[in-house]
Protein backbone atom coordinates (compact mmCIF):
# COMPACT_ATOMS: atom_id res chain seq x y z
CA UNK A 1 0.00 0.00 0.00
CA UNK A 2 1.35 3.42 -0.86
CA UNK A 3 0.77 6.95 -2.04
CA UNK A 4 2.42 8.93 -4.80
CA UNK A 5 2.58 12.18 -6.75
CA UNK A 6 3.60 12.59 -10.32
CA UNK A 7 3.03 14.01 -13.75
CA UNK A 8 1.41 12.65 -16.88
CA UNK A 9 2.55 14.14 -20.17
CA UNK A 10 1.93 13.92 -23.86
CA UNK A 11 -1.60 13.91 -25.20
CA UNK A 12 -3.43 14.63 -21.93
CA UNK A 13 -5.51 17.80 -22.49
CA UNK A 14 -9.02 16.99 -23.68
CA UNK A 15 -10.48 18.94 -26.58
CA UNK A 16 -14.11 18.56 -27.65
CA UNK A 17 -16.10 20.62 -30.15
CA UNK A 18 -18.75 19.60 -32.67
CA UNK A 19 -16.06 19.24 -35.36
CA UNK A 20 -13.18 17.69 -33.41
CA UNK A 21 -12.70 15.41 -30.42
CA UNK A 22 -9.06 14.82 -29.55
CA UNK A 23 -6.26 15.03 -26.99
CA UNK A 24 -3.65 17.80 -27.10
CA UNK A 25 -0.07 17.78 -25.81
CA UNK A 26 0.66 19.19 -22.37
CA UNK A 27 1.87 18.05 -18.92
CA UNK A 28 -0.36 17.76 -15.84
CA UNK A 29 0.11 16.75 -12.19
CA UNK A 30 -1.53 13.78 -10.51
CA UNK A 31 -1.85 12.36 -7.00
CA UNK A 32 -2.87 8.85 -6.10
CA UNK A 33 -2.48 5.65 -4.18
CA UNK A 34 -1.66 2.08 -5.01
CA UNK A 35 -2.14 -1.34 -3.52
CA UNK A 36 -0.19 -4.41 -4.40
CA UNK A 37 1.24 -7.74 -3.39
CA UNK A 38 4.84 -8.93 -3.69
CA UNK A 39 4.91 -12.66 -4.29
CA UNK A 40 7.62 -14.92 -2.86
CA UNK A 41 9.34 -14.59 -6.26
CA UNK A 42 10.55 -11.49 -8.10
CA UNK A 43 6.98 -10.68 -9.22
CA UNK A 44 4.82 -7.88 -7.81
CA UNK A 45 1.13 -7.39 -8.64
CA UNK A 46 -0.66 -4.10 -8.06
CA UNK A 47 -3.05 -1.40 -9.13
CA UNK A 48 -2.71 2.40 -8.99
CA UNK A 49 -5.62 4.84 -8.85
CA UNK A 50 -4.87 8.52 -9.52
CA UNK A 51 -6.71 11.81 -9.62
CA UNK A 52 -5.32 13.90 -12.45
CA UNK A 53 -5.34 17.68 -12.24
CA UNK A 54 -6.13 18.00 -15.91
CA UNK A 55 -7.25 20.53 -18.47
CA UNK A 56 -9.98 20.67 -21.07
CA UNK A 57 -10.69 23.11 -23.87
CA UNK A 58 -13.72 25.30 -23.19
CA UNK A 59 -15.19 26.43 -26.55
CA UNK A 60 -17.36 29.20 -25.02
CA UNK A 61 -14.28 31.11 -23.80
CA UNK A 62 -11.86 29.68 -26.39
CA UNK A 63 -9.19 28.51 -23.93
CA UNK A 64 -8.27 25.55 -21.68
CA UNK A 65 -9.75 25.33 -18.17
CA UNK A 66 -9.11 23.09 -15.15
CA UNK A 67 -10.62 19.59 -15.18
CA UNK A 68 -10.38 16.37 -13.15
CA UNK A 69 -9.11 13.19 -14.80
CA UNK A 70 -9.24 9.65 -13.40
CA UNK A 71 -6.29 7.33 -14.10
CA UNK A 72 -6.22 3.61 -13.27
CA UNK A 73 -3.41 1.17 -13.94
CA UNK A 74 -3.31 -2.52 -13.02
CA UNK A 75 0.28 -3.75 -13.30
CA UNK A 76 2.70 -6.66 -13.11
CA UNK A 77 6.30 -5.86 -12.15
CA UNK A 78 9.45 -7.99 -12.05
CA UNK A 79 12.31 -6.96 -9.72
CA UNK A 80 15.33 -7.84 -11.85
CA UNK A 81 18.00 -6.40 -9.51
CA UNK A 82 17.82 -6.38 -5.71
CA UNK A 83 20.00 -5.68 -2.73
CA UNK A 84 18.97 -5.27 0.89
CA UNK A 85 18.18 -1.56 0.42
CA UNK A 86 17.73 -1.10 -3.34
CA UNK A 87 15.67 -2.66 -6.12
CA UNK A 88 15.26 -2.02 -9.85
CA UNK A 89 12.17 -3.29 -11.63
CA UNK A 90 10.35 -3.32 -14.94
CA UNK A 91 6.91 -4.40 -15.94
CA UNK A 92 3.73 -3.90 -17.88
CA UNK A 93 0.31 -2.52 -17.09
CA UNK A 94 -2.91 -1.29 -18.63
CA UNK A 95 -3.39 2.48 -18.35
CA UNK A 96 -6.94 3.75 -18.64
CA UNK A 97 -7.93 7.41 -18.31
CA UNK A 98 -11.25 9.20 -18.14
CA UNK A 99 -10.66 12.85 -19.10
CA UNK A 100 -12.69 15.80 -17.80
CA UNK A 101 -14.95 14.08 -15.27
CA UNK A 102 -18.06 16.16 -14.69
CA UNK A 103 -21.78 15.67 -14.14
CA UNK A 104 -22.50 16.06 -17.87
CA UNK A 105 -20.14 13.17 -18.69
CA UNK A 106 -16.57 12.79 -19.91
CA UNK A 107 -14.83 14.39 -22.89
CA UNK A 108 -12.29 11.69 -23.74
CA UNK A 109 -11.65 8.13 -22.57
CA UNK A 110 -9.20 5.46 -23.55
CA UNK A 111 -6.74 2.78 -22.61
CA UNK A 112 -3.44 1.32 -23.66
CA UNK A 113 -0.62 -0.97 -22.58
CA UNK A 114 1.99 0.58 -20.31
CA UNK A 115 5.71 -0.22 -20.16
CA UNK A 116 7.11 0.57 -16.70
CA UNK A 117 10.62 0.95 -15.23
CA UNK A 118 11.48 2.01 -11.71
CA UNK A 119 13.80 1.94 -8.75
CA UNK A 120 13.04 1.77 -5.05
CA UNK A 121 15.01 2.38 -1.89
CA UNK A 122 14.18 0.70 1.41
CA UNK A 123 14.37 3.39 4.12
CA UNK A 124 13.53 1.02 6.99
CA UNK A 125 11.95 -2.38 7.56
CA UNK A 126 8.47 -1.29 6.46
CA UNK A 127 9.05 1.75 4.20
CA UNK A 128 10.06 2.20 0.57
CA UNK A 129 10.61 5.28 -1.57
CA UNK A 130 10.32 4.77 -5.31
CA UNK A 131 10.81 6.61 -8.58
CA UNK A 132 9.08 5.28 -11.66
CA UNK A 133 8.63 6.11 -15.32
CA UNK A 134 6.25 4.66 -17.88
CA UNK A 135 5.16 5.11 -21.47
CA UNK A 136 1.88 4.09 -23.05
CA UNK A 137 0.56 3.94 -26.60
CA UNK A 138 -2.93 5.14 -25.75
CA UNK A 139 -6.11 4.64 -27.80
CA UNK A 140 -8.80 7.29 -27.27
CA UNK A 141 -12.04 5.66 -28.37
CA UNK A 142 -14.03 8.92 -28.03
CA UNK A 143 -11.77 10.86 -30.41
CA UNK A 144 -13.11 11.79 -33.84
CA UNK A 145 -12.28 14.08 -36.72
CA UNK A 146 -13.59 14.76 -40.19
CA UNK A 147 -11.77 14.56 -43.51
CA UNK A 148 -12.63 15.21 -47.14
CA UNK A 149 -13.87 12.17 -49.06
CA UNK A 150 -11.61 10.38 -51.49
CA UNK A 151 -12.44 10.10 -55.19
CA UNK A 152 -13.58 6.50 -54.78
CA UNK A 153 -15.85 7.47 -51.87
CA UNK A 154 -17.36 10.27 -53.99
CA UNK A 155 -17.98 7.82 -56.84
CA UNK A 156 -19.91 5.58 -54.42
CA UNK A 157 -21.82 8.53 -52.91
CA UNK A 158 -21.69 11.84 -54.88
CA UNK A 159 -23.49 13.73 -52.07
CA UNK A 160 -20.82 12.85 -49.48
CA UNK A 161 -19.23 16.06 -48.14
CA UNK A 162 -17.03 14.72 -45.33
CA UNK A 163 -16.06 11.42 -43.68
CA UNK A 164 -15.91 10.96 -39.91
CA UNK A 165 -12.86 9.11 -38.54
CA UNK A 166 -13.47 7.61 -35.07
CA UNK A 167 -10.74 6.77 -32.53
CA UNK A 168 -7.09 7.78 -32.46
CA UNK A 169 -3.76 6.61 -31.00
CA UNK A 170 -1.69 8.93 -28.77
CA UNK A 171 1.37 8.61 -26.50
CA UNK A 172 1.30 9.24 -22.75
CA UNK A 173 4.36 9.34 -20.48
CA UNK A 174 4.18 9.24 -16.67
CA UNK A 175 6.73 10.05 -13.95
CA UNK A 176 5.91 9.06 -10.38
CA UNK A 177 7.55 9.58 -6.99
CA UNK A 178 6.02 7.64 -4.13
CA UNK A 179 6.11 6.01 -0.72
CA UNK A 180 5.08 2.40 0.02
CA UNK A 181 4.46 0.56 3.23
CA UNK A 182 5.75 -2.97 2.97
CA UNK A 183 5.66 -6.12 5.04
CA UNK A 184 9.12 -7.61 5.25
Amino acid sequence: MGTHIGAYMGAVRSYLTTDLSTLEDTARANIGFGIGYRTASLIELGVDLDLGLGQTFEPEIDRPVFAFDLLTEPRILAHYYETESFSAYAGVGLLSILFDLELEGINQAGAGPTFIVGVQWRTDRHSLLYLEGSISPFYDWLAYRYRDPTESELEADPLLSEVRIDGEWFTIVRLTLGYRLSAL
